[in-house]
This record gives C-alpha cells, sequence and structure tokens, in this order.
C-alpha cells in the first residue's frame, strides 16, 4: 500500500481448482482490492506480480467476457493511476511476496466453495489427477526407473 502496509486476501477456490482458474481468482480479487486503494488517491503507482504465463497472455488475447472484462478494467486502472505496471515473475524463485502468494493460494484450494460449477476442461483434469493418484496408490512402482523400486 502506498503507506508502506500490506494486505492478504485469502479466496476459496476449493478443491477441484485448477491451477489456471486459481490465478484467475487471484487476478480478480487483486483487482478489486486495487481498484478500491486506486480510488481514494490520484497519482498512485500500481505494480502487479504475476506468475502465471498463462494470465499474461489472456490479456493479450481475450477469449471470454471475463478475461475481456479483466483486460478493460486494467486499462481503466492504467487511466486513474500515474503508473500501471504490469511485472511477469518466475514462480519458486524465493521472492518474498511470491511465496507468500503461493501460502495464500495453497490455503485457499482448502476452502469449500458453497457452489462448484467445473468446465468440461476443468472437469477432465480433475479426473486425470483423481486416477493418477489412484493409479499411483494401486501400483506405487509403476513409471519409476528401474532399479528404484
Amino acid at each position: 500500500m502506498p503507506d508502506g502496509t500490506s494486505t492478504e486476501k485469502i479466496a476459496p477456490t476449493g478443491v477441484y481448482c485448477t491451477n489456471c482458474k486459481a490465478e484467475l481468482q487471484a487476478r480478480n480479487e487483486a483487482l478489486k482490492l486495487m481498484e478500491e486503494v486506486t480510488a481514494d488517491q490520484s497519482g498512485a503507482k500500481v505494480v502487479i506480480l504475476i506468475s502465471s504465463k498463462s494470465v499474461l497472455q489472456k490479456l493479450e488475447d481475450p477469449k471470454t467476457a471475463e478475461e475481456e472484462y479483466f483486460r478493460d478494467a486494467l486499462q481503466k486502472l492504467e487511466k486513474e493511476t500515474e503508473t500501471l505496471i504490469l511485472q511477469r515473475i518466475r514462480s519458486h524463485c524465493k521472492i518474498d511476496v511470491n511465496e507468500k502468494a503461493d501460502r495464500l493460494a495453497r490455503e485457499g484450494s482448502v476452502l469449500e466453495l458453497l457452489s462448484v460449477c467445473l468446465t468440461n476442461e476443468e472437469a477432465i483434469h480433475v479426473i486425470k489427477s483423481l486416477m493418477k493418484e489412484k493409479l499411483k496408490t494401486r501400483h506405487p512402482h509403476h513409471n519409476k526407473p528401474k532399479g528404484l523400486n
């Protein structure tokens, strides 16, 4: 924040949420927070750190109404601030704010959603993940390099 303080927010994403959907949820929550903060401050300087390459790509070529909304909201925020910078940072690179964001994401992933609405792509991802875990449990030596059994 401009006064040097920081804030954290955890959004429930549920256990069946994909990484991409969780990143999009985090992006939307951050945008809401930035709109609140910058509404009171003219000339604010905003830096958004994003570790998801796919989230940045969606800004360049939005395919859904939600992606277009986010791009439009960023453009509005850019007009209302002195500086708006989007910076991609590598995941798991020991940057404190990114490590904190990863921790908050893990906490949000175990919070139960009141309603779960999965796309076909997400449902397939969930089913594949569950089947992979089931295979590992039933056949712990499957796909391990020889000599490591």
